[in-house]
C-alpha cells in the first residue's frame, strides 16, 4: 500500500499504540481539477 500511495505522490503510515489499537493514514494530493498535484504533506 504504501508503493502505490507514493506513485501518486500520496503518504502512507501505520501508527501502532500498545493497548490503544492502530491509526492507519492514507492522504494523496488532488487539485481542483482532480489532477494529482505535488504541493501535499501529510
Amino acid at each position: 500500500m504504501n508503493e502505490r500511495a507514493k506513485l501518486i505522490g500520496g503518504v502512507f503510515k501505520i501508527e501502532s499504540y500498545p493497548g490503544r489499537g492502530t491509526k492507519i493514514i492514507v492522504g494523496f494530493p488532488i487539485n481542483d481539477r482532480g489532477e494529482n498535484s505535488a504541493d501535499f504533506d501529510c
